[in-house]
């Protein structure tokens, strides 16, 4: 019987020592919508420190970056192989995978509610996010040319260390 109280005990324990992860909605929506708008102007105020060379995720190097959203385990600018600049943000969700599919779905409905006009968000197969999906924001054209005269953005569930994280990255666009 003591057993069994103790192992109920550390259940417990355990359990409330993992505090469920709640989106910071106010913050997470002001700072999407500022950085959307400050990847047009190429990161330029948001770029800080020296270069420091990485190999994750087809990014190559990563510089420090200005803002940073609540609750994040990290924001930073990374460069894609290509050049691209983007604002890379991960948020640290914990073990239980219902759970960071819960935080990225109200992520995605507060991305949805501060996009700018003639963008949409849709799903998009890659093998770098949890079940092959991310969540893309891109421009409203089926011409190429124009989508990427402007800013996008990739959002997704990965698991990293035994841990589920969700990751935002907003592009600057592809044509300078």
């Amino acid at each position: 019987m003591k057993k069994s109280i103790l192992f109920f005990t550390l259940l417990l324990v355990s359990a409330f020592a993992q505090a469920q992860f709640t989106i910071d909605s106010p913050d997470f929506s002001a700072k999407f919508k500022s950085l959307f708008e400050l990847a047009k102007k190429r990161w330029t105020t948001e770029k800080t420190g020296t270069k420091k060379d990485i190999s994750e995720y087809g990014f190559v190097a990563q510089y420090n970056a200005t803002t940073t959203f609540n609750q994040s385990q990290y924001s930073r600018i990374v460069v894609d192989k290509d050049g691209i600049f983007g604002h890379d943000t991960r948020f640290k969700i914990g073990a239980d995978k219902a759970a960071a599919k819960r935080v990225l779905s109200e992520m995605t409905e507060i991305i949805k509610a501060n996009m700018p006009a003639k963008f949409l968000l849709r799903d998009s197969w890659d093998e770098n996010y949890l079940d092959g999906t991310a969540y893309v924001v891109e421009y409203d054209s089926e011409i190429f040319a124009q989508q990427a005269k402007q800013p996008s953005a990739r959002i997704g569930i990965r698991e990293v260390n035994g841990s589920f994280v969700i990751d935002l990255t907003i592009f600057e666009p592809i044509f300078k």
